[in-house]
């Protein structure tokens, strides 16, 4: 028999109905583990679309002035989705390289955000100083989901002003260079002009290694500078491709990282500022056959999907084909030049036109999913890997080092 506890008014209850002060000590470490154990961990809330709007320009810098990948702040616009397209251009200074991608890429001065904002565009004062706007890749993403970059002026006397007044990142480009090719920490005496050279091959390694298509600009008929730096990017860049690693990234990357994954993106020669003379049908055709005789075995130029003949009021000369089937492998358009004078109403229409068709070829390529169904957040962290391998080659840093023993031997340096 239970005893009976008369001391609360005579109650009747069994002894461990009611546990003593302090007794309760395992039903809380039964709570404990059940919110700690049984629970599954807590996932962090992803950005809220507010937290996704609140972007900064300072977050679109792809590569900074320090020639260093900078990948914080790309994940508030980019997202999970795999049907996009990537597009990069190239060029000298004053070659209209930010307008060109503004224009194909629908980008505004009146945009809200920041990652739909126009590219800055230099102003005359700008260009009576001999400066540049953009200054390393920035990066823009259009609502049809369109990323594009655009670069810094390349082969450029403004670059080469600013190297010769900011020696610091030189000097550290340098020594990785140096480091890379394996002649020790402490380079020799290191020329701006080589490294000038570096950085614009560096640039257009970077972008055929990430982007779908590249728009190679160059100023004028005259302009072949632009020709023999995608000489040196058609030997370098399937190199630097295939070094990069792709585990992790996507499931079928996996398999073909054993032999080497290359991934080189289409080339688009584009010419501007052409004048009222160069723009006859009969300069342009011979313009396009110099090229393509030159370009006709290149990686770069696999399918020729952009055309200034095609949808344009330019005629294409009969007697102009002399390449046969392989001129279909060359991407090649002109842009007459823009005049603030009446006079040349025509040429100004005609400029709108050619740029209305320039921008429905580039956004119409077929190809809008990334090698493999990559991502967009996994498309970074492809552009970080490809950087990265791209500042430790060994080829690109003996290319350099014999730059300085032939082509820059008596330049001006540190």
């Amino acid at each position: 028999m239970p005893r009976r506890d008369n001391s609360q008014g005579g109650a009747s209850r069994h002894k461990y109905s009611r546990p003593a002060r302090g007794n309760n000590r395992g039903q809380n470490l039964v709570d404990t583990y059940e919110r700690t154990v049984q629970r599954p961990p807590r996932r962090e809330p992803r950005p809220s679309q507010e937290e996704q709007q609140n972007v900064h320009v300072d977050d679109l810098k792809l590569v900074t002035q320090r020639w260093e990948f900078r990948k914080e702040g790309k994940h508030k616009v980019l997202s999970d989705n795999t049907e996009f397209l990537v597009v990069g251009v190239i060029g000298g200074a004053r070659t209209g390289k930010s307008t060109i991608l503004n224009s194909i890429c629908g980008f505004s001065s009146k945009a809200t955000s920041p990652e739909c904002a126009s590219f800055p565009v230099g102003s005359p004062e700008d260009q009576a100083c001999g400066k540049h706007c953009t200054v390393g890749i920035d990066m823009r993403v259009s609502s049809d989901r369109v990323i594009a970059l655009d670069t810094q002026p390349v082969l450029s006397a403004s670059v080469l002003l600013e190297l010769l007044s900011c020696p610091s990142p030189c000097m550290e480009l340098a020594r990785s260079l140096s480091v890379a090719a394996a002649r020790g920490a402490r380079p020799p005496k290191t020329s701006a002009e080589a490294i000038n050279m570096v950085m614009a091959l560096q640039t257009a390694i970077f972008l055929f290694s990430v982007c779908h298509v590249v728009v190679v600009v160059c100023d004028g008929p005259d302009d072949t500078r632009m020709w023999k730096l995608m000489e040196c990017v058609d030997i370098f860049a399937p190199l630097v491709s295939s070094a990069t690693p792709m585990q992790g990234l996507a499931p079928q990357a996996n398999q073909d990282s054993k032999e080497g994954f290359r991934f080189i993106g289409d080339c688009v020669f584009l010419h501007t500022n052409m004048s009222q003379e160069n723009m006859m049908a009969s300069r342009i055709a011979a313009l396009e056959n110099s090229l393509q005789h030159l370009m006709v075995d290149s990686k770069l130029c696999r399918r020729g999907l952009v055309s200034c003949w095609s949808g344009t009021p330019l005629q294409q000369p009969k007697g102009m084909d002399n390449g046969g089937d392989r001129r279909k492998n060359l991407s090649f358009f002109v842009l007459p030049k823009e005049s603030p004078s009446n006079d040349y109403e025509d040429q100004n229409s005609l400029l709108k036109v050619l740029m209305t068709r320039l921008r429905r070829q580039i956004l119409g390529y077929p190809l809008r999913q990334f090698a493999h169904g990559l991502t967009e957040q996994e498309w970074l962290i492809w552009c970080g890997r490809v950087w990265d391998t791209l500042l430790k080659s060994k080829d690109v840093a003996e290319y350099f080092f014999r730059l300085q023993l032939t082509s820059y031997k008596d330049g001006g340096g540190w």
